[in-house]
């Protein structure tokens, strides 16, 4: 009989253990929001849906900051996002956390922290009250990282991963306007495919002020290849224009907008990074499907606008020489048409340059207003015989030679000015 109740005492405890263990409930595992996204995102746009008790933790956080990082002295905290999903027993939790941070008086200035926290905290009504414990797991350094970044303009998402380490983080964009067979055949957006692509540290810019509208943050600029002077491009990621609220939409003129916290961390990680160049791969599509709960806006869409008609598409240029884009507000974005293609590079299948197109039709333009004004050269020209008579002496040659090339100058001149000054209408047009 001691036997059996020694037998049911240890199955009592171990009943309980399960029960403890089995009380945590692991939250969002159907949702491919939560994993490496920024925990300030996953409780602002899952609306707290994934864990309801989120917000406590981050009230707690933004007055304790310190003690998520024992031992440690961070000075800024670029990223905190989830690396699994968070647990949860009532007002107990489990989170596994990864951060970037600019550290003082460690082995290395900017470097990556993993993190195991738990705790349990709840609101009296005034504050949030409880406690937290933060170990710190693994820490590398940011010269001790592989980083790429694949970008889905479709989804309009940006994965910046290091494979070696086992850091991922999800940022959302807001990328190119559509371009309805305007400036190309078919449809596509004006942010370029980039199948090798760079981001060159010596080419990204932490306070980027001109023209206006980067208002002073960074600018972080896209490479075709890794020859710097000949992958130049005018594409890049940036902020939202003018201080406007980030939207994750087709609305740019080709750059990627990227929220302030997020452009910072990527700014940081290729600027001081342990290469030159960070490679970038763009496409409409990922096989990636993590996502992130920031909301997406199909329509309205902006688009290329059309100045001609369907047969004939035409363009303009706005205020500051973009080509002129407009809003679609009766459609919803045309994403099924966004197809990838093998072939589909920076400039070869879908050409955006904007300088060649603007000087092709100044010319044609400025050759349709000097017909109009049926300028007649042969007015202009001079007639050699007016200046020379038969037996003239040698003397008297050279001086009708002076006075010939004098009136051809002048009658230069004259066509010279007369055409400029047609072309300066032309402009004012």
């Amino acid at each position: 009989m001691l036997n059996s109740i020694k037998a049911g005492l240890v199955l009592s405890a171990l009943l309980l253990s399960t029960n403890i263990q089995a009380a945590f409930q692991t939250l969002g595992v159907g949702s491919n929001e939560v994993l490496n996204v920024r925990v300030n995102d996953v409780a602002k746009w899952t609306n707290n849906k994934i864990d309801p008790n989120l917000s406590k933790f981050l009230n707690w956080y933004s007055d304790n900051e310190e003690d998520l990082f024992p031992e440690l002295e961070v000075e800024n905290v670029y990223n905190l996002f989830f690396t699994d999903y968070p647990q949860r027993d009532g007002d107990q939790f489990k989170y596994k956390l990864a951060a970037f941070v600019r550290t003082k008086g460690s082995f290395e200035a900017l470097q990556f922290v993993k993190l195991n926290v738990k705790g349990e905290l709840k609101w009296d009504g005034k504050k949030v009250e409880g406690y937290v414990q933060s170990a710190i797991t693994e820490q590398i350094g940011l010269s001790k990282t592989n980083f790429e970044v694949e970008v889905a303009l479709s989804s309009r998402k940006a994965i910046v991963k290091d494979s070696s380490n086992g850091i991922k983080m999800i940022f959302p964009l807001g990328v190119g306007a559509f371009d309805e067979g305007v400036l190309n055949d078919g449809v596509s957006i004006l942010t370029p495919r980039f199948k090798q692509g760079y981001l060159d540290k010596n080419y990204a810019i932490y306070e980027r002020k001109k023209p206006r509208y980067f208002m002073g943050k960074p600018f972080i600029r896209i490479h075709a290849s890794d020859d710097a002077k000949n992958g130049f491009t005018s594409i890049g990621f940036h902020t939202q224009p003018n201080g406007g609220d980030f939207i994750r939409a087709f609305d740019s003129h080709g750059c990627m907008r990227m929220q302030n916290p997020d452009l910072y961390a990527l700014y940081w990680i290729v600027s001081q990074g342990p290469r030159r160049r960070t490679p970038i791969v763009v496409n409409f599509h990922s096989a990636d499907k993590t996502e992130h709960p920031f909301p997406k806006k199909n329509k309205p869409y902006k688009r290329v606008l059309n100045t001609g008609s369907a047969s004939s598409p035409d363009w303009k240029l706005d205020r500051d020489d973009l080509v002129q884009t407009v809003y679609n507000w009766n459609d919803t974005a045309p994403v099924s048409h966004l197809v990838d293609r093998s072939d589909d590079d920076w400039g070869v299948v879908f050409d955006y340059k904007m300088a060649w197109r603007i000087a092709e039709k100044n010319k044609a333009k400025e050759q349709k207003c000097i017909d109009a004004n049926q300028v007649d050269e042969s007015k202009f020209k001079v007639n050699r015989n007016e200046f020379f008579t038969w037996g003239m002496s040698e003397k008297e040659e050279k001086k009708a030679q002076r006075k010939y090339e004098k009136a051809l100058r002048k009658a230069e001149r004259e066509l010279d000015r007369l055409i400029k000054m047609l072309k300066k209408i032309l402009r004012n047009v």
